[in-house]
């Protein structure tokens, strides 16, 4: 399996949905203060970077294990695995090249087009 980088976008209020259900918590704002920590929103989408040649230092990561950190227990301590990888799986998640500006990651997740590395 060979690593990569790619900026993942995300549904903004459908994914803010699936954390507080995950965490059966009704806590928006500390889920948001702590999205926007590693990533951006962008219109109706929550775009951020995975790089994982930086692996320490990688938002994607982090921002779930923080999530984890100040939401989770002994029950619930994989967000990354039950809500992030299962938006990757659904059309829900694209994959925007690194290389797009800002208005083109906009566009292209405004007309729901992406481009893949």
């Amino acid at each position: 399996m060979g690593r990569s980088v790619e900026v993942k976008s995300y549904d903004y209020e459908q994914l803010v949905k699936e954390i507080k259900a995950y965490y059966k918590t009704t806590d928006s704002a500390l889920i948001e203060k702590i999205l926007l920590a590693g990533g951006d929103k962008i219109g109706d989408r929550y775009i951020i970077l995975n790089n994982e040649f930086w692996e320490t230092y990688d938002s994607y990561y982090n921002v779930t294990s923080v999530l984890d950190e100040y939401l989770g227990n002994e029950e619930l301590d994989d967000v990354f695995g039950k809500v992030f990888c299962t938006f990757d799986k659904k059309a829900d998640c694209r994959s925007v090249a690194p290389s797009a500006s800002k208005e083109e990651i906009y566009q292209a997740c405004k007309l729901g087009e992406y481009a893949e590395d």
